[in-house]
């Protein structure tokens, strides 16, 4: 009897087969995983953006003293809030074409938004609420009151 030295063309295929199976789970493996991933950061910076945002809007509430409803050339809407400071100074949030932007005396900061971010103040009394809504829709709501 004689010794086989080689493998069949029928033997090559299967293995093939099989390396290209596997081949294919794997790659749609990664793919699935650098999706998850992706996400996962993004719900991370979002999150720390929001964070962020309170601190700040938190911090500028509770100093303020006044909420008037003009002051410069701004008037106070559901996209812009103004804050009136000790000694006469005042903090503006402005929310327009995307951006938010914080104005403190001739100090412009933007404040990077998330993409699909939508922002809303609301004064209610001496309650000043901050609306954080992403699309698709999940809304996040913030209420500060303001010192008397």
């Amino acid at each position: 009897m004689r010794s086989r030295i080689a493998f069949s063309l029928i033997e090559m295929l299967g293995v093939l087969a099989v390396l290209g199976a596997a081949l294919t789970i794997s790659t749609l493996m990664l793919a699935t995983m650098i999706r998850s991933e992706r996400l996962t950061r993004d719900t991370g910076d979002r999150l720390a953006w929001r964070g962020n945002l309170a601190a700040q809007f938190r911090d500028d509430v509770h100093a303020t003293v006044a909420l008037p409803e003009h002051w410069s050339a701004f008037n106070r809407t559901p996209s812009c809030l103004i804050l009136q400071m000790p000694g006469d100074k005042h903090v503006v949030y402005d929310f327009r074409d995307g951006q938010l932007i914080r104005i403190e005396g001739a100090k412009r900061q933007r404040l990077p938004l998330p993409q699909k971010e939508n922002v809303e103040f609301s004064v209610e009394g001496s309650r000043v609420i901050l609306r954080l809504q992403s699309r698709p829709a999940q809304e996040i709501v913030a209420v500060w009151r303001v010192r008397p």
